[in-house]
């Protein structure tokens, strides 16, 4: 993705919560300059350099936070089937689309509490990059955990503190 010239828009709201009171802010505008928030100003105080993008009667609120969440994984009853079935570069891609729905949705960070082989730190690292649009991503990587253990099918099974250490730096296939 092409980074953004210096683009100047103002957000017209009829209603901003900031966060910073417990009241909304009314006919504000929210500066933008390429993709950074540089002020909050009456509508009446929009500069002539901004192009005005009327938001009419939505509201803005600051992003949300998503606290918990396995991009790799999507809704269904049993999404470690699908991870079963699927290549680690599809299930990339599958993380990339659900990154980008957790944006749509008014999240704008994410913490990834894990998923095989290295899928969610290329995603993060993505998106990072600004090679395709999601939130920011907190990724924690592969889980290693006991054999049978919780996320057993996100990660390496392993048997006490030396098999973890030895195979800490290997993904699921065994590479390193």
């Amino acid at each position: 993705m092409s980074e953004v010239p210096d683009m100047k828009q103002a957000f017209l709201a009829s209603r901003i919560f900031d966060g910073t009171t417990r009241d909304y802010r009314t006919n504000t505008a929210l500066l933008i300059e390429g993709l950074q928030i540089v002020a909050l100003v009456p509508q009446s105080q929009v500069p002539a350099e901004y192009q005005a993008v009327d938001l009419g009667s939505l509201r803005v609120l600051p992003g949300l936070i998503d606290c918990h969440v396995h991009l790799v994984q999507n809704g269904s009853a049993d999404p470690h089937a699908l991870l079963q079935r699927e290549s680690n570069e599809k299930t990339a891609v599958r993380a990339l689309l659900h990154a980008f729905e957790e944006l749509m949705h008014g999240v704008t960070t994410v913490p990834d509490v894990g998923g095989p082989s290295h899928v969610t730190l290329a995603v993060r690292d993505a998106t990072r990059e600004q090679l395709f649009i999601g939130p920011r991503i907190l990724a924690a990587g592969m889980p290693i955990q006991m054999t049978g253990g919780h996320a057993r099918h996100l990660g390496l099974e392993v048997d006490g503190p030396h098999e973890a250490r030895k195979r800490g730096t290997h993904d699921a296939a065994g590479r390193c």
